[in-house]
Formats: C-alpha cells, sequence, structure tokens
C-alpha cells in the first residue's frame, strides 16, 4: 500500500485526510487561545488583579479607594468600569479595572508634584526678586541720637 492510493489510512502527517484537517482547526484556535491569554496576562501587573469589585465597606484592597469614590470616579470618566448582568436582570455585577484605578492616582500624584514645584519656584523667585530689590535701594541708615534715659518718678 503507498501513501497516495485512496485506500490510505487517515494519518495526521497526510493533508487529505480529515484528521489532519481537524488537527490543522485545532491547532489555530489554540494559537488563538494562547495569544488571548498571553494579552490578558501581559495586562496583569505581577500578582494584581485586572478587575476588582467596589468594597462593601472601608477601602478597596488594593489601591486604599473607598467605594463612593470609585463610583464618582467611574462616573466622571477617569477610571474604567464594567458591569456585568445576564439579559433581562436589573441587577449585575460592576467591576472596576484596577490598571485605570492607579494609572488615575499616578496622574494625581505627577499633577500635584507639578504643581508644588511651580509653587515652589515661584516662592523662590519672589524671595529672589524682594532681596534683590532690597540690596538695589539699599540706602544706610543715618545714626541716631542715643535715646535719652529718663527716669520716672
Amino acid at each position: 500500500m503507498n501513501s497516495t492510493s485512496p485506500h490510505s489510512v487517515p494519518t495526521p502527517g497526510n493533508p487529505q485526510s480529515p484528521v489532519a484537517a481537524a488537527a490543522s482547526r485545532n491547532d489555530s484556535s489554540v494559537a488563538r487561545l494562547r495569544a488571548r491569554a498571553n494579552e490578558l496576562l501581559a495586562e496583569r501587573q505581577g500578582t494584581l488583579p485586572v478587575w476588582v469589585r467596589a468594597p462593601k465597606g472601608g477601602p478597596e484592597f488594593y489601591s486604599g479607594v473607598s467605594r463612593a469614590k470609585l463610583y464618582e470616579w467611574h462616573g466622571k470618566g477617569y477610571i474604567r468600569a464594567v458591569s456585568i448582568r445576564e439579559p433581562g436582570q436589573v441587577k449585575g455585577c460592576r467591576f472596576f479595572h484596577l490598571g485605570s484605578i492607579l494609572a488615575f492616582i499616578e496622574k494625581c500624584e505627577a499633577e500635584n508634584n507639578e504643581a508644588r514645584a511651580q509653587e515652589l519656584q515661584a516662592v523662590t523667585d519672589m524671595t529672589r526678586g524682594g532681596q534683590e530689590a532690597a540690596e538695589g535701594s539699599h540706602q544706610p541708615i543715618p545714626p541716631s541720637d542715643p535715646p535719652s534715659q529718663k527716669i520716672l518718678p
């Protein structure tokens, strides 16, 4: 029996066999799943989760942000969130994207540091400007008469 006869046994190495066709479909779907899994793993920051739920009480575990702030920031569009619910259901489960929360906090920190640097620079400029003005118009103070010493009865 040669490998090109119509009675040959289908094998994964034979491109004409149904087994080979199914294997190539499985390989492509496995490759797609691996690519998607790698994307999701790349999105994670170390051991941190990608999505978190708002805490029932107290601050959120990873960011330290309260439930109210998470909803406020999401309402203003500062952070990402998604509500998962079944079709036709009123209630669902809201998840907040931890990466967007941490990025927003870092952005606020950078803006705060920049504002502080500008304030410090303005104070430094004012101080230097005041010293230069005082040095430029410095006139010697004439000696005054010594104060008289009066003794009160």
